[in-house]
């Protein structure tokens, strides 16, 4: 070996430091970025999710009077409901005793 190519132990060992420095640098800088996309397709999540639950409450409302009206066509007419005479009387006496 000629004495260009020899290399004492001491500049091997900061060549390798200073690589090894450069890689953990450039491992940071590119989990920074990761981090920086994860949060962004975090937030798109969380307003995807708002859009996607307020469309269902929307469909479901919708469905829900659909239904409604299914109902009121198939029970026309409005039933009144009599009392009969034992709670109307029952009624009297309750309104009577309750103002006192």
């Amino acid at each position: 070996m000629s004495k260009e190519q020899e290399v004492t132990l001491d500049e091997l060992l900061n060549i390798t430091n200073n690589r090894t420095k450069g890689f953990i640098k450039d491992l940071e800088e590119g989990e920074k970025f990761e981090r920086v996309e994860t949060e962004e397709n975090v937030r798109r999540e969380i307003i995807s999710d708002r859009q996607n639950s307020e469309l269902k409450k929307q469909l479901f409302v919708k469905e829900v009077k659909n239904g409604l009206g299914k109902e009121i066509k198939k029970n026309r007419g409005v039933r009144r409901v009599e009392k009969t005479r034992w709670q109307r009387i029952m009624g009297f006496v309750e309104g009577f005793f309750l103002k006192f």
